[in-house]
């Protein structure tokens, strides 16, 4: 995970879905990586790995440099973003879900961290 926030160009957000690798990468990246790394929750769809989203829910809530925000909002608001997507059991990750149920976007590759530019269309409440 490291490795891979660690070559992301430019200062637009990074963000994932996996609370394992949310509280790895904010924690042990360079400051400037870390301050672009933002939290996307997805309440629609189950976490397989709620007790990492619930304790990166809970660090946003006593630690405002921890940033969180509801996926759909923050997608409207922010165009041009990173999606870091972790598959498999190296750190369940619901975001690549929510944005393939929206967008023709294809899978992470299996057992490989990746991250990867999006673009967002216009929005106007198609995300929901």
């Amino acid at each position: 995970a490291l490795d891979a926030v660690a070559r992301v160009p430019g200062n637009a957000p990074i963000v994932t879905g996996s609370g394992l690798r949310f509280l790895e990468i904010a924690e042990n990246a360079r400051p400037e990586i870390a301050r672009r790394l933002v939290y996307l929750d997805t309440p629609d769809i189950p976490s397989p790995d709620p007790t990492n989203r619930n304790q990166v829910l809970r660090w946003a809530a006593i630690d405002p440099r921890v940033r969180v925000a509801p996926a759909r909002d923050f997608t409207c608001a922010h165009p041009a973003l990173w999606l870091f997507a972790q598959p498999g059991p190296g750190g369940a990750d619901t975001l690549p879900d929510w944005f393939a149920r929206r967008f023709d976007m294809p899978d992470p590759p299996a057992r490989r961290a990746t991250v990867r530019p999006v673009r967002m269309p216009y929005c106007r409440g198609q995300y929901r």
